[in-house]
Formats: structure tokens, sequence, C-alpha cells
């Protein structure tokens, strides 16, 4: 142990980052290359919806895993540490996990089923079920980046003393 800070808290520290980040970035490059491709002239709307039934359970499957690891991770680093950027960032991941799951469940797969036969004609719904998906997809991504930026500058400080305490500890030691 560094000052007090335990392995186990700097991995779960880590880890909740990394998830995070790789979350944060995968859903940008993801809704760039798919907006890039759907306004392709070459592309019929069979061909675009064969895309979106193609690369959305990945989409959903990732995020679901990288945001999953990252909220066990900083709940185990809340749990070792009660401070406050952590539990900011848990109630951040908590609620961007929990509003990827009702995304995923009272949105996407409605539109999953819209969209399964891609020679039939859309219903009238979809077109608000893909703007609530997208609204929702952003908050989601908000709540998230925030949680990473968060977790980015977070730095463990050794013990359970006052910062300043810990601060000053670090430069008499010298």
């Amino acid at each position: 142990m560094e000052h007090g800070v335990s392995r186990t808290e700097r991995a779960c520290v880590a880890a909740a980052r990394f998830g995070l980040a790789a979350w944060v970035g995968a859903a940008t490059l993801f809704v760039v290359v798919g907006v890039r491709e759907i306004r392709l002239p070459e592309l019929d709307s069979t061909a675009r919806a064969a895309l979106a039934r193609v690369r959305f359970p990945a989409y959903y499957a990732f995020g679901f895993g990288l945001c999953g690891m990252s909220w066990v991770s900083v709940s185990a680093a809340y749990v070792l540490r009660r401070s406050r950027p952590l539990g900011v960032a848990w109630l951040l991941v908590t609620a961007g996990l929990s509003s990827m799951i009702a995304d995923f469940v009272a949105i996407y797969r409605p539109l999953h089923e819209m969209l399964r036969r891609a020679d039939a004609a859309r219903p009238a719904a979809f077109g608000t079920y893909h703007r609530w998906s997208m609204y929702v997809n952003a908050a989601d991504w908000c709540l998230l980046l925030a949680a990473a930026l968060i977790l980015c500058m977070y730095e463990p400080i050794g013990g359970r003393r006052d910062p300043g305490v810990a601060a000053v500890d670090r430069t008499s030691d010298h």
C-alpha cells in the first residue's frame, strides 16, 4: 500500500476508468460511422435496416459489458473508500447503465422488431422510437462521459485523513 491506498482500490478505479473511456470512445465511433453510412446514397432502406439489425446487438452487448464492468468496479472502489468523487461517479454510472437497460428494453427491442423484415414498410411509430433512442443514447453518453472524467481526475489520497494533511505529509517526506 502506498500512502494507505490499497491495490484493490487502485485496480477498481483503473478498471472503471478504462471501461468508461473505452465505451465513450466506442459509442462515439459507432455513431460517426453509422451516420456516415446511412447517408450514403448507394444504400437503400433494405440495406440500412440490415446494417442496423447486424450492428446494434453488438453495440448493446459491448456497452453492457464495458459499463457493467465499470459499475462493478466503481461500486467496489466506493465501498473501499467513501469519497465524494467516487460517490458521484457511482451515481452517474448507475444512471447511465439504468438508462441503457431501459432503452434496450423499451426502445431498442421494439425498433429491432420493426426492422426484422427488411422488405416491410416501417410502422408510423418507427420515427418516434428512433428519436427517443437517439435522445436516450445521447443522455447515456453524457452521463458516462461525466463519470469517466471524474474518475480520470480522481486521485485516491492515503488513509482516511484530511486531504490537506496527506499533502503536507508527502512534502515533509523529502
